[in-house]
Order: structure tokens, then C-alpha cells, then sequence
């Protein structure tokens, strides 16, 4: 079975190098899919990678980034990788989708996202109100996700950093068997770092959209979770 394993990326050719040459050492069958967000000057290198541009060139455009990935794909898994990792070791990348392989799971959720543990418990208690069967689901915006791509076939795609959530719950909401792994890639983030407010509108507008969507809340309520979502956050627009 083909692994597509789909890189979203803007910025540092070299990072995106040394990310791609980690990936390479995958044992399985791995097609890569580097996915760029800006031009990049230097030749990409490395076996089986196929380089495209985002349709749209949009920033943030992680949404546009995964859901061009998934079209080019040709692999019957999708793995989505974070570009900021800088500990993906070939096995932990293994682990994210093996789950997939054996037959236990149809999307795997692993490790966290230190951009966003600010409202990551936010997050996680409007989810399970919402949507109960994802209660149990630690970290909802990790950017590592494996899916086979018959569950993205379902999703809504959001353009920007609401993808994420928009995948878990589409393909919950259709019935794919969800699994969460306690591998950590380990974003480059030393610190917590900075989380700004547009991103985590994007978020939240991608939870409400569907609760709307689902029936799961009516408008009154979809405000009131916007609210609480957003909080205080004492960040930059």
C-alpha cells in the first residue's frame, strides 16, 4: 500500500531539506509531497518527491497547502507532516499511520501542536458538547494526521488553520474510525510561541460552521462558543 506523505511548507528551504531526507528513510512504500507556499530558489532533492505550488498562494494557506496534497496524492494513505518539526524520525513517522495499515483505524491523530496549547482546552471541551464520540481525543490540533484517502474524500476543507479540526470532525461525522497515538514529532517550538488571533477565528469558525451544519447548536449558541473560544487571548491580530 502507497503512503503519500504531504509536507506544507513556507520559508526555509533547508528545514524542508532536512525534513525530506528524515521522510526518505521511511522503510514502507512513501511517496512525498511537498507542497510550497512560496517560490523556493534552491532544487528540491530526493527520491520520490513530487514539488507543487499551493493552487491559491495565500498565507496562512495550511487548508489549501493539505487539501492540494490530498488531490495530488497517489498513495491509499495520506500522512500529513508539519514543516516546523525538527525530530521526525523515520520510525515515529512509521507510527503515525501503521494503525491505518493494521487495520485498526481510518484517521490516526499523534502529538500535539504547541502553536495552539493556549485553547487547546477550549477546544477540547466544545468538541465534546458538540460532538461526544470525540471526547476522548487529547489534542485536536495537532498538525500529524494519517487518513486514508477515502475519509478526506469527505471533508470540507477549510483554507487556512481550521483544516485540522475541519478533518477530525467531517470524517467522525461520516462514520471513520478515529484513533489517537502518543507519538510526539516535536514542532520546532522551544517556548510557547506566539498564537494570533486570526488564526484561532479560523478555528473556531471551522467548529461552529459544522455545529450550524450538523444541527449540533443554534445561532445563539454558535455565538456564545465563538466567545468562549476566542477568550482573552491578549494576542496580535
Amino acid at each position: 500500500m502507497v503512503v503519500s506523505i504531504v509536507v506544507p511548507h513556507i520559508g526555509d528551504p533547508g528545514r524542508l531539506g532536512r525534513l525530506i531526507r528524515s521522510i526518505s528513510r521511511v522503510s514502507d512504500d512513501v511517496e512525498i509531497v511537498a507542497v510550497l507556499g512560496t517560490p523556493i530558489p534552491s532544487k528540491i532533492r530526493g527520491k520520490g518527491v513530487k514539488v507543487i505550488y499551493q493552487s491559491i498562494l495565500k498565507y496562512p494557506g495550511r487548508g489549501i497547502a493539505m487539501r492540494d496534497g490530498y488531490y495530488f496524492s497517489d498513495g491509499e494513505v495520506i500522512v500529513y507532516i508539519d514543516s516546523n518539526t525538527d525530530r521526525a524520525e523515520p520510525k515515529k513517522i512509521g507510527e503515525l499511520y501503521r494503525p491505518i495499515l493494521d487495520g485498526y483505524a481510518d484517521v490516526v491523530k499523534a502529538g500535539f501542536s504547541r502553536r495552539f496549547l493556549q485553547i487547546e482546552e477550549r477546544i477540547r471541551k466544545t468538541l465534546a458538547k458538540l460532538y461526544p464520540g470525540l471526547q476522548n481525543i487529547e489534542h485536536p490540533l495537532s498538525p500529524y494526521i494519517a487518513a486514508k484517502k477515502k475519509a478526506l474524500s469527505v471533508v470540507e476543507w477549510e483554507s487556512g488553520w481550521g483544516a485540522d479540526i475541519a478533518i477530525l470532525i467531517d470524517t467522525h461525522v461520516k462514520g471513520f474510525r478515529i484513533a489517537e497515538i502518543p507519538v510526539d514529532l516535536k514542532e520546532r517550538y522551544r517556548k510557547p510561541s506566539q498564537i494570533y488571533r486570526e488564526s484561532v477565528e479560523e478555528i473556531a469558525e471551522a467548529i461552529i460552521k459544522r455545529g450550524l451544519r450538523d444541527g449540533r447548536i443554534s445561532s445563539e449558541e454558535a455565538d456564545k462558543i465563538y466567545k468562549d473560544i476566542i477568550g482573552k487571548l491578549g494576542v496580535e491580530i
